[in-house]
């Protein structure tokens, strides 16, 4: 049992630190301006080689300095450091042999760190409903959201993986108010508002509109699918850990 759970984990792990090691290089992802979208007569005049360079080069950045993903790596981040509050008592990670790379190492900010494997068997061994609170504990009290005045989950008594769940689910809400969804960007959505008025205003930019819609669901449809991947495993984690424990 020890050794299942401690591979749970591990698995939760390597696959929380692919997101972030491609989350962390999306944002700072250079930017080429100078690669616009190419026009027929350019396309006519290329071999398809070039073409897929030219693209790539084209497409490098979308995700840049992207306030959205930028402040949910931040929140996910959060949600690692901070303790756990199981029967009354305080937990985090680093209790349980698990720490948080620095930024100091390059490449690897905000990564998941099996320090001491040994003292996390260890954990698992003398008390595995504890381990897997810390992961998947579900809060039974309730407070006041400051910002939004909504009753919510006391998030001190959630456990990180229920954590690390809404945290996406709030990004993917954000992206989905912010660019709609590839069957409709209407004028319900910021980008669609926007698109309706220069459409209406300026209609000899048309053609240049096109290829800025396409751009932005390209660059949210790619946040999405890597939102849905983390959120996956940490839906994975939660259900393994409990029927681990039970």
């Amino acid at each position: 049992e020890t050794d299942g759970i401690f591979d749970n984990i591990k698995d939760f792990v390597d696959k929380y630190n692919t997101l972030i090691k491609s989350a962390n290089e999306e944002v700072t992802e250079s930017k080429y301006r100078d690669y616009k979208p190419l026009t027929d007569e350019q396309r006519e005049a290329m071999t398809d080689k070039q073409i897929e360079q030219w693209e790539a080069k084209a497409k490098s950045g979308l995700l840049r300095s992207d306030s959205t993903l930028q402040n949910g790596l931040a929140e996910m981040r959060l949600d690692l450091y901070s303790t756990v509050t199981i029967d009354g008592k305080k937990y985090q990670l680093a209790d349980f042999g698990i720490e948080t790379s620095s930024y100091e190492d390059q490449g690897k900010f905000g990564k998941l760190v099996i320090k001491d494997e040994a003292k996390l068997k260890q954990k698992i061994t003398e008390n595995p409903s504890l381990v897997a609170k810390l992961f998947n504990a579900d809060s039974t009290s309730t407070i006041t959201n400051s910002s939004t005045g909504k009753t919510i989950k006391n998030p001190e008594e959630q456990g990180i993986a229920r954590r690390l769940k809404d945290t996406l689910n709030k990004m993917q809400t954000q992206i989905s108010k912010q660019a709609g969804t590839e069957s409709s960007v209407s004028s319900s959505f910021a980008i669609g508002k926007s698109l309706n008025e220069i459409e209406t205003n300026i209609s000899n930019m048309k053609t240049k509109l096109d290829d800025i819609e396409s751009r932005y669901y390209k660059k949210f449809s790619a946040l999405d699918t890597a939102l849905e991947k983390l959120n996956s495993q940490s839906s994975y984690l939660t259900s393994m850990l409990g029927s681990s424990t039970s």
